[in-house]
């Protein structure tokens, strides 16, 4: 891609992203809802997942983590390993990113004694 079509662009894609945000927020939680109101718990996990990501990106760590840990809930009900481990990971980083120790080094260093 050349400067120059970047530079023509750029208000759309600036104006665009803005907007992008606050969409997939308002429709993640809308899949949350609605995923709650049928019992679609893989459902649920995935946009709770993807909610949490939304705002660690966002620098929301409180809420990411908050939406993080619903996801691993879901996770585990309906036993869904991939997701779990990616979700566990995404926990991880936010942890680590506030600067903490990861839930998953203490359950390793309590097991250990």
């Amino acid at each position: 891609m050349t400067f120059s079509i970047l530079a023509r662009n750029l208000r759309f894609i600036m104006r665009n992203i803005l907007v992008a945000g606050r969409k997939a927020e308002e429709y993640l939680k809308e899949s949350i809802e609605v995923a709650c109101q049928i019992g679609a718990i893989g459902i649920l996990g995935q946009a709770s997942l993807g909610l949490g990501l939304l705002f660690k990106t966002r620098g929301k760590t409180d809420e990411a983590e908050k939406y993080i840990l619903e996801a691993i809930e879901a996770f585990e009900k309906c036993g869904s390993t991939g997701y779990l481990k990616k979700a566990k990971e995404a926990l991880t980083a936010c942890e680590v990113s506030d600067g903490r120790v990861p839930r998953s080094q203490h359950r390793q260093s309590a097991g250990s004694r």
